[in-house]
């Protein structure tokens, strides 16, 4: 499913937001606080296109029940569990993609571990697979008071970054989310509110200061 200047996100506000969607062979990296409800966005991401998840931290079981008692969700992306060596099950599931498909690794964070030299090498390889494929890659990866190692890398190399935050106002959460990196295309002025209480739609509430 594509849309005029690139890849659907399975999320249309998204795609208005960023002119059309996610231009092909991009790596978008969607950060969000581990409290919050960011699998909604994963789950919706892999909706357009097949979709391989690959689950680094949740066992394969616990993602295929989460998609499964998801109302919103129609998707039935294919779940593999890379918990264990995932560099290198990543590596095999990047090359193993089909055309105009979908990788999500949910989360990013064990391999921002790495060793700067071998992660940038990783970082590479999916770029060079996935344009020769004409797929795009989503890393999940987890806010946190002590910043991964590798972070600021994993946000130089992303074509597309995705900021989710959420914030707590009069008893009632606030989340926005901000895009402030889309490489060779426009980005919006301001962060976009939400409302994710049932799926993800636009909160048209004006007060988020």
């Amino acid at each position: 499913m594509s849309v005029s200047n690139g890849f659907s996100t399975g999320i249309p506000l998204l795609d208005r937001e960023i002119g059309g969607g996610l231009p092909p062979g991009s790596i978008l990296l969607f950060i969000a606080p581990p409290a919050s409800q960011s699998e909604q966005f994963l789950y919706r991401f892999s909706q357009p296109r097949e979709t391989l998840y690959s689950t680094t931290v949740r066992s394969k079981h616990s993602i295929i029940d989460a998609i499964t008692r998801t109302p919103q969700n129609i998707a039935e992306p294919t779940v593999e569990d890379h918990t264990d060596s995932p560099v290198t099950q990543i590596q095999k599931a990047v090359g193993r993609l089909k055309k105009e498909s979908t990788l999500i690794v949910d989360t990013i964070d064990p391999l921002e571990e790495n060793d700067p030299a071998d992660y940038t090498y990783f970082l590479n390889d999916i770029q060079n697979e996935i344009a020769n494929t004409e797929s795009i890659v989503i890393l999940h990866a987890m806010k946190s008071d002590v910043i991964n190692k590798n972070r600021d890398l994993t946000k130089q190399m992303a074509d597309v970054v995705f900021d989710l935050s959420q914030t707590q106002k009069n008893g009632k959460i606030i989340t926005m989310l901000s895009i402030p990196k889309y490489r060779g295309g426009s980005i919006p002025a301001e962060p976009i509110k939400l409302d994710l209480t049932e799926g993800i739609s636009i909160d048209p509430s004006r007060d988020i200061s």
